[in-house]
């Protein structure tokens, strides 16, 4: 108690004007604490909440596909795919709408345009407490124009790990009806 007193002593002759300091020192410390518990890693978010459906491209007579531009329809933006690498297949993510049932697209396939409608449902679900909600899809249906064939579904149910499927596989296959390119 000597030491302490002596300490207080000290602090009143020199003129500090916090004499009674260590009544602030355990609400510092409290708060210094709490600042270091909320700054924990459990609290981020490492799980992804961008929902992008897979789609291929094949033409069915195996033509090679020389350049594609892929376009939102009713969308402001420069094109979400530009590719002029040929290939017999090409597989690309492509965002669908949040605020409609159904999404279109502008394919620019080898100097040619046609229009996909894809139709599909959406629902917001919660991916965790950190990451919040991410929207997921069940694709219901299409329509095209005269140069897409068909397309087929490999898988109806759209989310934010539909990006991440194994073994290049999509949610869907555009088989295209181009003409031969060996003139």
């Amino acid at each position: 108690m000597l030491v302490s007193s002596h300490f207080v002593y000290i602090c009143q002759a020199s003129g500090n004007p916090y004499p009674d300091m260590k009544k602030y020192i355990l609400p510092l410390l409290v708060v210094l604490l709490a600042v270091v518990v909320s700054c924990s890693e459990a609290d981020r978010c490492y799980d992804s909440t961008d929902t992008y459906l897979v789609a291929k491209f094949i033409d069915s007579d195996s033509t090679t596909i020389d350049s594609l531009l892929i376009w939102g329809v009713a969308k402001n933006d420069t094109g979400w795919v530009r590719d002029t690498l040929p290939s017999v297949s090409k597989r690309y993510p492509l965002p669908l709408s949040l605020e409609h049932d159904s999404t279109a697209f502008v394919l620019f396939v080898n100097g040619g345009a046609d229009t996909l409608y894809i139709y599909h449902t959406m629902r917001m679900k919660l991916v965790s407490e950190a990451c919040g909600f991410a929207p997921y899809y069940e694709l219901k249906g299409f329509s095209y124009t005269s140069r897409i064939d068909s397309v087929n579904v490999s898988d109806p149910e759209v989310g934010p790990t539909s990006i991440d499927k194994p073994n290049n596989e999509e949610n869907i296959t555009v088989y295209f009806n181009l003409p031969d390119n060996t003139q």
